[in-house]
């Protein structure tokens, strides 16, 4: 296998289910399986320090376990308890080196767009983009410089600094990146009719100047 920096060791999991994958939690180690390849899956387990370090990774990883030969493999799902952002489980899939593979890879931005100047704010419209090429070509990321981007310029697919033989498989015109005003946000029409009606029949409503004397006989009819 060609070299990979990233490491996985991990061993094969003997007991299965909801009991023994907290206890194996407990203990430091996070329940994982590895597919692909046209191979039986195979349950596995693997230190939750080590998966910690290359889940937001989608570099190829070689995945090693006692008595088989190492895996070349791509982090297929992450499940995690998000309260407390604990690793549940990690699903891990087998690629060839020499076949083609389509994975998402995060995108970057670098730099300060100039139209910043004219009060723009840059929006990211894509963080992710969906690339085609050989496990061992896909890039950790794709830093994009936007500091040449003025007041309502885009940054589109067609711009991406992709490597070589990587491929993104979206149209080109698909906008990554622009710098835009700030939005500001309108009242709903609904708001603002009811306040109209609420303003017009305060208007019509009569205005009491001073309150007169009682009528003559409303003390006596009170005090019968």
């Amino acid at each position: 296998m060609a070299e990979i920096t990233n490491v996985v060791t991990a061993s094969v999991r003997r007991q299965t289910g909801k009991e023994a994958a907290r206890k194996l939690r407990r203990s430091g180690q996070v329940p994982c399986i590895v597919y692909g390849c046209n191979q039986d899956p195979v349950v596995l387990q693997a230190d939750t320090s080590v998966l910690m370090d290359v889940v937001h990774d989608p570099s190829l990883i070689s995945l090693k376990i006692d008595g088989q030969q190492d895996k070349a493999v791509l982090i297929r799902e992450v499940q995690r308890n998000y309260i407390r952002d604990d690793l549940l489980h990690v699903d891990f899939l087998e690629v060839r080196l020499d076949e083609k593979i389509v994975a998402l890879v995060p995108v970057d931005p670098f730099g300060i767009p100039i139209g910043t100047q004219q009060a723009g704010v840059l929006e990211q419209l894509m963080h992710e983009i969906e690339v085609e090429c050989l496990p061992m070509d896909l890039p950790a990321k794709i830093v994009c410089d936007v500091s040449t981007l003025a007041l309502d310029d885009q940054f589109t697919m067609e711009m991406l600094p992709l490597p070589d033989k990587v491929v993104a498989t979206a149209e080109p015109q698909v906008v990554v990146f622009q710098v835009q005003l700030p939005r500001i946000a309108e009242e709903p029409e609904e708001e603002k009719e009811a306040e109209e009606v609420l303003g017009e029949a305060a208007d019509d409503e009569p205005k009491v100047i001073s309150k007169g004397k009682k009528e003559e006989g409303e003390e006596g009819d009170a005090g019968e």
